[in-house]
């Protein structure tokens, strides 16, 4: 049986320092996260990605194109920059073939990096 190998491009994002900023300043941190939140939702829609998992303050999105994934990425950076998110956004863009199986295999990776 031959199976189809897809090509999947996966973004993971945090916010750089929240578990700290958490401890100290609650309400600031979950204001962050808020406005984290609304960033991507908005540019991952925009970029015809699907959000797949919120962690916290980690995003995991899957594009069906580089180019989509990064513009995306540069929006979310350049949205940030707007607020006080600045320079807090990490970002990181993976490039994966997969077939049904090992797109499973591959999350779990990237999430427990």
């Amino acid at each position: 049986m031959s199976q189809s190998r897809q090509l999947a491009v996966i973004m993971f994002t945090d916010i750089v320092g929240y578990t700290k900023l958490m401890g100290s300043d609650e309400e600031h941190a979950l204001g962050l996260l808020r406005k984290n939140r609304e960033i991507h939702q908005a540019q991952i829609k925009k970029h015809h990605g699907d959000l797949v998992k919120e962690m916290g303050d980690g995003m995991l999105a899957k594009f069906a194109s580089s180019t989509d994934a990064i513009h995306c990425a540069i929006e979310i950076q350049k949205q940030a920059q707007k607020t006080d998110l600045n320079e807090r956004i990490r970002i990181g863009i993976h490039f994966i073939h997969y077939d049904f199986i090992s797109i499973f295999v591959v999350v779990g990776v990237l999430i427990f990096q």
